[in-house]
């Protein structure tokens, strides 16, 4: 449990700060809620369809599950690398200083 609190804290606050760097005072809350439904539906996905995969191919089907989502973790990587173009809000937002 404490793995889980730990790692979500580092990527929500990572998530959350992207979100506020690539987007426009206008399309702030259109960025937030776009994240939060994303958020969402997967853990409704999660819950909903791989439990019953997974109680359908049994413990060897761990192996295949990891596989298929490591496959598309990677696509989602590389579709990352060529498609995303960062606005780069150079100087702007909040400093420490």
């Amino acid at each position: 449990m404490i793995l889980i609190v730990i790692g979500g804290s580092f990527i929500k606050s990572v998530i959350s700060g992207t979100v506020a760097k690539e987007t426009t005072p206008e399309t702030r809350a259109k960025g937030f809620s776009i994240f939060y439904a994303m958020v969402n539906i997967g853990a409704f996905s999660g819950k909903t369809i791989v439990k019953p995969l997974r109680e359908a191919l049994g413990n060897e089907g761990l192996i295949t599950l990891n596989y298929f989502s490591a496959s598309m973790t990677f696509l989602a990587l590389i579709a990352i690398w060529f498609f995303y173009k960062s606005s780069q809000h150079s100087g702007e937002g909040k400093t420490f200083g």
